[in-house]
């Protein structure tokens, strides 16, 4: 699968760099998107600096998500959806449906989803952000 060339941050192996210009480019991202990816071998410091940014981040829902599988990764995010609203118990799709609206009306608030050790993208549950 292809992502967004410009929501991809693409990371290289590069022990002990500063990551200002890739905090720089995520705040660049997020300004034009919704969605950032961040990419690159195992080890390059993908999660690390997705983690410092979310740290630096106020009035934002944060939820790290480490999932192998597509099919882990929906139920994660129907777990958030409980999170915000237990009320809701209609099966998996009404979870994310529900998170789908709550995200979409919440204007107060920023959502930051840190995906972890994603090994494929599925394109039904990407399409959402």
């Amino acid at each position: 699968q292809s992502l967004p060339k410009d929501n991809v941050i693409e990371l290289q192996t590069q022990p002990h760099i500063d990551r200002t210009e890739h905090i720089k480019n995520l705040e660049e991202i997020f300004t034009r998107n919704r969605v950032a990816w961040i990419v690159g071998q195992p080890g390059t410091g993908k999660t690390t600096l997705a983690l410092d940014y979310a740290s630096n981040l106020t009035n934002t829902i944060r939820r790290f998500i480490k999932s192998g599988s597509p099919f882990s990764i929906t139920f994660d995010l129907a777990d958030i959806s409980y999170e915000i609203d237990p009320e809701v118990d209609q099966g998996l799709n009404a979870y994310l449906s529900n998170l789908l609206n709550y995200i979409d009306s919440d204007k107060t608030r920023n959502f930051f989803f840190i995906f972890d050790d994603i090994q494929e993208i599925d394109e039904n549950i990407f399409s959402i952000f």
